[in-house]
């Protein structure tokens, strides 16, 4: 799972709506789905580890 900010509302399968500017966890397969669809920013939250997009937001991070 990593924790993502979505860029658009988006409804999950359960029938769940979450709207833009909203973080939430996700599979990855979900994730892959959604950033094709411009769903998720590319900056994220998740482990450390494999980074996706180029703006990596984690433990790791020299941002404040």
């Amino acid at each position: 799972m990593v924790y993502v900010k979505l860029e658009k509302d988006w409804t999950d399968p359960s029938g769940v709506s979450h709207g833009a500017g909203e973080m939430i966890d996700l599979d990855a397969g979900t994730l892959a789905k959604l950033q094709e669809e411009g769903v998720v920013a590319e900056e994220w939250i998740g482990p450390t580890g494999e980074k996706v997009g180029t703006n990596w937001i984690g433990p790791t991070s020299t941002q404040p």
